[in-house]
């Protein structure tokens, strides 16, 4: 049994309920309306402060988010449930381990696991593990590259992952910060 200072973020079932969420809240404020017990986020730092663009702030406009929580099914049964805490880090975090899951083949562990690079704008972050030769690729492109010292850096999102493999739900949670992933079955 895992203990309570984990946060659960995806949970499945043999009846095939499951739930994936996004778990996150950006940039804290630091308010808290008393008696609701929650914490605000300041998320306008995800406004392009530049008008004219996309995301440019600007009177009722919302911002782009990057909550992605996510189920792929295989016909009428769950393939992947997939959620992730990490701001603006989030999409490309969960891009990255369904890759690594449906079009490579990784395990759960492996996919939430490995190296992450994330690229918004300025200079591509890659983890301490991304080999020096893909970093001479990326700045060969035309890229700047930030080598983090760390190897399993919290900078990145942290997905936690159930997928279904050889008939199975297995679940992972990202080794970067805490999390998990709950399944409830009574045949596995």
């Amino acid at each position: 049994m895992v203990g309570p200072a984990l946060s659960w973020r995806n949970a499945c079932d043999d009846a095939g309920n499951a739930v994936s969420l996004t778990h996150t809240l950006g940039s804290a404020s630091g308010v808290v309306t008393p008696g609701l017990g929650f914490g605000y986020n300041d998320y306008m730092n995800c406004f392009d402060p530049r008008p004219g663009r996309p995301n440019s702030v600007h009177p009722g406009k919302t911002r782009v988010t990057m909550m992605t929580p996510t189920m792929i099914f295989d016909g009428d049964r769950l393939h992947v449930c997939i959620g992730a805490p990490g701001g603006t880090k989030i999409v490309t975090g969960i891009l990255q381990v369904l890759v690594h899951v449906l079009d490579h083949g990784m395990t759960p562990v492996e996919a939430v696991s490995a190296p992450r690079v994330d690229f918004q704008g300025d200079a591509v972050q890659v983890e301490g593990r991304i080999p020096p030769v893909v970093v001479r690729g990326l700045e060969a492109a035309g890229y700047r590259v930030n080598r983090r010292t760390l190897n399993y850096d919290s900078y990145f999102s942290r997905p936690q992952l159930i997928a279904s493999r050889d008939g199975r739900l297995i679940g992972a949670s990202d080794p970067r910060k805490d999390g998990g992933t709950a399944l409830a079955s009574a045949t596995q």
